[in-house]
């Protein structure tokens, strides 16, 4: 008879010690001084080695290199994920669910509401697919948005939100990669050329409002419409949050949301610092080689670092294997596959606006005039896309 192998709760307790030990030590001797000399009091000194004898330590007693290497990530998300889940089993989303259902009473508007949320949730693309997914679906299974849709709202205003707010895990990138303390100038500069981001907005709230749908999201969203929200595949089937009728109350939801919102805000104000993620590794590889093309004081300069970004959202968005991607999914509890087929080619079509725009940005380097243009070549794309479905519907009519 096999003993069952009892595990210690022991590497867990020392991880989250540990994090919170680095996280007083940043705070008390953090210093961000000026722009050009942002450097922290603990930089050359022994406190420089405490992440490396947390993380040979943790490897030590878990016997896991890699788990122990990224364990300050592990524990984010576990923590994310609580939190999340406590909002659930608090009621506040159902109690969201039934507030939305007496102000929202549309279809579109239950898209948009789902847009706005996402772009008020602007600090993490992680916490963004979490949260948007668990609070919106109720609302949209109530007005028959299908579950491939919600993927799509999500996904799209997760990192395409992030890379234009200066204040998010995603800004903390391209500041890295910039010397002398202009990588945040750089940023700000760079936020009205960054086409995609932009545009993804532009469509979703254009394909709400106009009822545009096209390549497979046409089937899905016609099925929802007939009550099938998933069009046969429900990988999450019997998993919903078993919260008890008319249990918690919308602050339950709001409240901590803003909390987090304002001091994640809040802290990386007075740290000087963002947080870091796994999404960046083109932003690692291209920035710095346009830069070395570039000076920062020339304008396709700003617009060269801004097509490097926009690129690597409009990966991180297309590709099946990306982290928000499946977050994505993952929040709206769609089928993955269903969420990839049905989201790319919007993905496509917006890329494709996207590159027409940097062309014409590539003549005149002036955000008054770029983006204003690359809004109306977004507009009138999806006007010919509708005429083209009308077109369809008369001919198969």
């Amino acid at each position: 008879m096999h003993k069952t192998k009892k595990i210690s709760a022991l590497p867990a307790l020392i991880a989250v010690l540990a994090l919170i030990v680095c996280a007083l030590v940043v705070g008390v001797f953090a210093d961000g001084g000026e722009a050009e000399e942002a450097v922290s009091r603990f930089y050359g000194t022994a406190w420089s080695l405490l992440p490396p004898v947390i993380a040979i330590v943790l490897a030590l007693i878990t016997k896991e290199v890699y788990s122990s290497l990224f364990v300050g990530i592990l524990i984010f998300l576990v923590i994310l994920g609580a939190m999340v889940s406590l909002m659930n089993r608090a009621g506040g989303s159902a109690a969201f669910g039934r507030w939305a259902a007496k102000h929202i009473k549309t279809r579109v508007g239950a898209q948009l509401a789902t847009i706005a949320l996402g772009v008020l949730i602007f600090v993490d693309d992680y916490f963004n697919c979490l949260t948007v997914g668990s609070v919106m679906r109720p609302v949209t299974d109530k007005h028959n948005v299908s579950r491939a849709k919600l993927s799509y709202l999500i996904d799209a205003t997760a990192a395409p939100v992030c890379i234009i707010a200066p204040i998010s895990s995603w800004a903390a990138a391209v500041a890295s990669y910039v010397e002398d303390g202009q990588g945040l100038t750089l940023f700000i500069k760079s936020i009205p050329f960054n086409f995609y981001a932009w545009l993804t907005i532009i469509m979703m709230i254009g394909l709400a409002v106009m009822k545009i749908e096209y390549g497979p999201m046409a089937k899905f969203e016609k099925n929802a419409q007939a009550g099938d929200l998933f069009s046969g595949k429900n990988p999450y089937a019997g998993m919903e949050d078993d919260v008890p009728e008319g249990k918690g109350k919308v602050i339950d939801l709001v409240l901590p949301i803003v909390v987090l919102v304002f001091c994640c805000v809040m802290g990386m104000l007075y740290s000087g610092g963002f947080f870091t993620g796994t999404s960046w590794g083109t932003f690692g590889i291209l920035i710095p080689i346009t830069l070395s093309v570039f000076p920062l004081t020339d304008p396709h300069g700003v617009v060269c670092v801004s097509a490097c970004m926009a690129g690597a959202v409009c990966g991180d968005h297309c590709s099946p294997i990306s982290d928000t991607t499946i977050m994505a999914s993952a929040g709206a509890q769609c089928d993955h596959v269903n969420h990839v087929s049905t989201q790319l080619p919007y993905a496509i079509t917006c890329a494709a606006v996207s590159c027409v725009s940097y062309i014409v940005a590539g003549f005149v380097p002036n955000a008054y005039i770029a983006l204003p243009v690359a809004i109306l070549l977004m507009l009138g794309t999806l006007v010919v896309i509708k005429l083209i479905n009308k077109g369809r519907v008369s001919n198969d009519a």
